[in-house]
């Protein structure tokens, strides 16, 4: 639930033109609750490994949404 309340305060922070640290100081709270519920929800997966598998799956596909599929 808490990483909820960081992403908000971090697309809160990005919609009033906060600083750019701000921001990213609210998106990395959110990571760290993340890793925190991930650790507790499987305590026995190598978070890393699935990481990296999931980062190769990502990037051998084509873009479906971001930067890499805006349309200029």
């Amino acid at each position: 639930l808490f990483a909820f309340i960081e992403l908000g305060e971090a697309s809160d922070a990005w919609k009033k033109g906060e600083p750019e640290e701000r921001i990213a100081e609210e998106l990395i709270d959110t990571i760290f609750y993340i890793l925190d519920a991930s650790r507790l929800a499987c305590p026995t997966i190598n978070m890393d490994e699935i990481f990296k598998k999931k980062l190769d799956k990502n990037l051998n596909r084509p873009f479906q949404y971001g930067e890499g599929h805006r349309k200029n």
